[in-house]
């Protein structure tokens, strides 16, 4: 997948290979320190990436099937923009939105 974009970022935006890897490495940077500080990040076009709690739960130990409890913690969650959603439900293209 990292690669699909580089080649997209080649592609698109026109820009040298080791460019386009410096960029995405940067935003992957800059998302998991927001997050990690505990803010959202919103990406124009693209969606919201939000930190939610999740409480303590019972489940299944897959290997033995005996009870366990899985620990409350954090997760992340990105919700996708309007204008993402509705081009994938339209079957556009990534830059035609």
């Amino acid at each position: 997948m990292h690669a699909d974009i580089l080649v997209a970022l080649v592609g698109k935006v026109r820009l040298r290979p080791d460019e386009a890897t410096g960029f995405l490495n940067a935003f992957a940077s800059v998302l998991r320190g927001e997050l990690a500080e505990g803010r959202d990040m919103a990406v124009f076009g693209l969606g919201s990436f939000k930190i939610v709690e999740t409480a303590e739960r019972k489940g299944v130990n897959p290997r033995t099937g005996g009870p366990i409890v899985i620990p409350a913690g954090k997760k992340v969650r990105f919700v996708p923009s309007r204008s993402l959603r509705d081009a994938v439900n339209r079957g556009q293209a990534a830059g035609d939105f």
